[in-house]
């Protein structure tokens, strides 16, 4: 850690003597990407992050395969089995979690914002389409509950 701001970012929400691990050096580099590049719908982007993907994982790329995304969530349940989820999944939109939904969006702007400001300027983080990438990122920051909300009155 270099610096308070960075340091604000991390542990704004935690005692810090929680996290007393200090700064490891390894000699393994990161790959970081964001789950919405997988589904990336921009050909060329796709293209791009299968390449580098396959560079960094010394891998060639024509042996990668193609990337699968897929939302979470089992499709065509059993009734007993739909019965379960229904009873104990939650709407984070609904008004009886702002509290908790508000907490997440501590946690999710700090998380963008030292993601994109330290992270990814580390020399040992790779990533495909940078700008892309941050532009994923800095959309962590948006409340999407808001959003849906803004959209359908308009």
């Amino acid at each position: 850690m270099t610096s308070a701001e960075e340091m604000q970012l991390l542990f704004r929400n935690a005692n810090a003597w929680m996290f007393d691990f200090g700064y490891v050096r390894t000699k393994n580099q990161v790959f970081l990407y964001e789950v919405d590049q997988l589904g990336d719908v921009n050909a060329s982007r796709a293209e791009l992050f299968r390449r580098d993907l396959a560079r960094f994982i010394h891998v060639p790329e024509d042996e990668l395969g193609p990337m699968i995304h897929s939302k979470p969530g089992r499709k065509n349940l059993k009734p007993f089995q739909q019965e379960y989820v229904d009873k104990y999944s939650i709407n984070i939109c609904d008004e009886e979690h702002d509290e908790l939904r508000s907490v997440l969006m501590l946690h999710a702007v700090d998380a963008s914002r030292w993601i994109r400001k330290y992270f990814l300027e580390s020399p040992d983080v790779m990533v495909s389409s940078k700008y892309y990438l941050d532009e994923i990122l800095a959309k962590w920051e948006i409340d999407k509950c808001y959003a849906e909300e803004s959209t359908a009155t308009a």
